[in-house]
């Protein structure tokens, strides 16, 4: 089953970009580590570039690829819990198949270089593809892939796509450099820490990079920002090159220093859960480049502000919150930025800062699975002070006062999004509706709105999931605002608290205000700025409205 849902999904970080990035680093290669690779060798470390994202175990990958792993390889993959090739994504992954490519190198076997090296090879540019940014996340499987969005031709999504040109390949040369690598450390277990630290450089490395090349989508992009793209995304390659050839080249030197890199001790496991800690701690927000304007542009401390809870990247999928959210909350600062409406971004790492009644008239979070427990005590805090909160699920641990008590988990069957990933509703999606009511239905009208795009698109981590709606009977200080319906039955998926007619709390899926599901009005010309849709516009501001 892993075998078949990891061959159906389409989230390598780059198609023929793995390829380019093992063929420009083979062509770097040291001459004397090149040397113990054979013909046959450096063809299998371009064609083994995408290993990593097959979910096949590896007990069974190993009949494939015969003696390149050993029964020793296995062991310590099995010690490690490296259970597929798609494990070694992770920075646990990245530092065993740095111990399986030093004793590669150091059996000087050429046939276990080029396997061990060309999934290293692959991870470390995984970690800067630029796909794993939510805003080309979002734009490459929801905008483009999964919805069939049109927008200017000359984006690209891969660094493949640079490297089909001699100019676009040249361009990767220049960003690499002529340089030599650089060491990564002189002893073993510093090296170690420092590949698994890896993931969180070059996260930052490319999330400081994404508005720039998502701008080059835009059709009216001048010959400057189209330039400006390419070679942001040749600088993509060239870090994941330049990366994994100081990875290799300082395990060669450990070799021929005879300086064993063999385990991850519990030391060393410690000291870069402490330096990781330290790295999230210390990421600035501006660092991802989709907040950077709104951070400029958000009111001064002593206004009463909306505040929009957001949190940084930082490697993959990972985070406490909405990976989506973080392209919605954007999305919802530029919609309170166009209409004039106070606003201040609330860093989820350190909420206390900007989350106080005082100073924040309301709380938007769009909160994913909501695994932060400093944020959900701040947040505590605030409603216990009066606060009043807006939140767009994903979990909501009991943020809510009595709308907590009225929301259930849902039928997933019934659902626009389900939490698999690989699959989707096709099935049902196109005779699920959506009806908004109460004061909603005001502003939007009280007709059924399908879904003109699946928000359950196969591959993508920016899927609108929300696993709750409420239960059947709600008492008279909540008041119902959309609901769905499905082959006659219906229930209520969203709704605000009023007690004595003043609002405290609203729910909203985030499917709800997730843009360009129910409409495709009106057109986003320039995926580099997010903005919601009418119908999600609608929403938004008729629901700040009860609240605020």
């Amino acid at each position: 089953m892993l075998a078949l849902v990891g061959s159906s999904m389409d989230l390598s970080a780059w198609g023929l970009g793995h390829d380019d990035v093992n063929q420009i680093a083979l062509d770097r290669l040291p001459v004397e580590i090149k040397a113990l690779l054979s013909p046959d060798n450096r063809k299998d470390f371009v064609k083994d570039a995408k290993v990593p994202d097959d979910f096949t175990p590896w007990s069974e990958y190993e009949k494939k690829k015969g003696k390149v792993i050993t029964p020793n390889d296995l062991a310590t993959l099995s010690n490690y819990k490296i259970k597929t090739p798609y494990a070694l994504h992770s920075a646990k992954g990245q530092a065993v198949n740095y111990v399986l490519l030093y004793r590669a190198l150091k059996d000087r076997d050429g046939d276990r270089i080029a396997f061990w090296g060309a999934c290293l090879a692959h991870t470390l540019a995984d970690e800067v593809a630029c796909n794993h940014d939510p805003l080309i996340h979002y734009l490459t499987y929801a905008f483009k892939g999964g919805y069939g969005m049109k927008f200017g031709k000359a984006g690209m999504l891969d660094f493949g796509e640079l490297c089909r040109t001699p100019e676009g390949y040249a361009l990767a040369l220049e960003a690499l450099g002529p340089s030599s690598p650089k060491s990564l450390g002189k002893e073993p277990q510093e090296v170690l820490v420092e590949i698994m630290l890896h993931g969180l450089r070059a996260n930052k490395f490319m999330t400081e990079r994404s508005v720039i090349i998502a701008s080059a989508f835009d059709p009216d992009a001048g010959q400057g920002a189209l330039a400006d793209t390419r070679f942001a995304m040749a600088e993509l390659g060239a870090y994941g090159v330049r990366k994994w050839l100081e990875a290799i080249t300082t395990a060669w030197a450990l070799v021929n220093e005879s300086k064993p890199v063999q385990v991850l001790t519990p030391e060393l496991l410690a000291d870069y859960k402490a330096r990781h800690t330290k790295f999230v701690t210390a990421r600035p927000l501006s660092a991802d480049s989709l907040y950077a304007p709104w951070l400029k542009l958000q009111t001064d401390s002593n206004i009463p502000a909306i505040g929009v809870v957001v949190e940084p990247s930082t490697s993959m999928n990972k985070g406490g919150l909405s990976f989506g959210g973080r392209l919605i909350a954007c999305a919802i600062l530029r919609e309170l930025h166009k209409s004039k409406i106070p606003f201040r971004v609330i860093d989820a790492r350190k909420p206390e800062i900007k989350l106080h009644k005082r100073s924040t008239s309301l709380a938007i979070l769009c909160s994913g699975k909501l695994q932060n427990d400093k944020l959900v005590q701040a947040i505590n805090k605030y409603t216990d002070d009066g606060g009043k909160l807006l939140l767009i699920g994903g979990e909501h641990k009991g943020l809510l006062g009595p709308l907590s008590e009225v929301l259930t988990l849902a039928d997933p069957d019934m659902l626009p999004v389900t939490t698999k990933y690989g699959q989707n509703n096709l099935d049902y999606i196109d005779q699920l509706s959506v009806y908004f009511c109460g004061p909603l239905a005001k502003s939007t009208g009280e007709q059924a709105y399908p879904f003109i795009h699946n928000p359950d698109t196969k591959a993508g981590w920016q899927k609108p999931k929300c696993p709750y709606w409420f239960n059947e009977t709600l008492s008279s200080d909540i008041e119902p605002l959309a609901r769905i319906e499905l082959n006659g039955r219906c229930k209520v998926v969203a709704a605000v608290y009023q007690p004595e007619g003043k609002g405290r709390f609203a729910f909203l899926p985030e499917y709800l205000v997730a843009p360009y599901l129910l409409t495709d009005k009106p057109k986003l010309s320039n995926p580099a700025n997010p903005q919601l849709d009418r119908i999600s516009s609608t929403v938004l501001s008729a629901t700040l409205n009860l609240l605020h």
